[in-house]
């Protein structure tokens, strides 16, 4: 199960590095740059979404 908490930090590296490569590409690769934006807020979501599930299920069993 703790894997899974490290999963949760890797989607934020994978927002630096597309996003990274969207402030990169933005000037020469319009359309490039666009698919870097959206996977970069994808990546976002994901940690959101898994850090509200992870602290709901540890917070199960305190009830």
């Amino acid at each position: 199960m703790k894997l899974l908490g490290f999963f949760k930090y890797a989607y934020l590296g994978f927002f630096v590095l597309f996003f990274i490569e969207f402030l990169l590409n933005y000037k020469t690769d319009f359309n490039k740059s666009i698919v870097f934006l959206v996977l970069s807020i994808l990546s976002v979501l994901l940690y959101w979404f898994r850090n509200k599930y992870q602290k709901r299920f540890k917070d199960r069993g305190k009830l």
